[in-house]
């Protein structure tokens, strides 16, 4: 688990932090806030982005299983881009 060093209460009591056994077990690295770069930005440009990521990828000859969609899926993002 990779995160800043902020203690995260949501899920516990006020005083505890819900990675404290990820951090207690040595699984957890402390990372620092950028300023300007937001993991929710991230997610909603991947979210933005998915159909084209994956009208790129089936033209490159990836079969739907690869990209882990079904095939009326990727016949539907096929239609839609030609038709758009």
């Amino acid at each position: 688990m990779a995160h800043d060093d902020i203690p995260y209460t949501m899920g516990a009591d006020a005083t505890n932090d819900v990675y404290y056994d990820i951090k207690k077990a040595g699984m957890w690295r402390t990372t620092q806030r950028t300023q300007g770069v937001s993991t929710s930005d991230v997610v909603l440009r991947i979210i933005k982005d998915y159909d084209m990521y994956v009208e790129r990828n089936l033209k490159r000859d990836y079969t739907p299983s690869d990209l882990g969609i079904s095939h009326f899926k990727a016949l539907r993002i096929k239609l839609r881009r030609k038709y758009a």
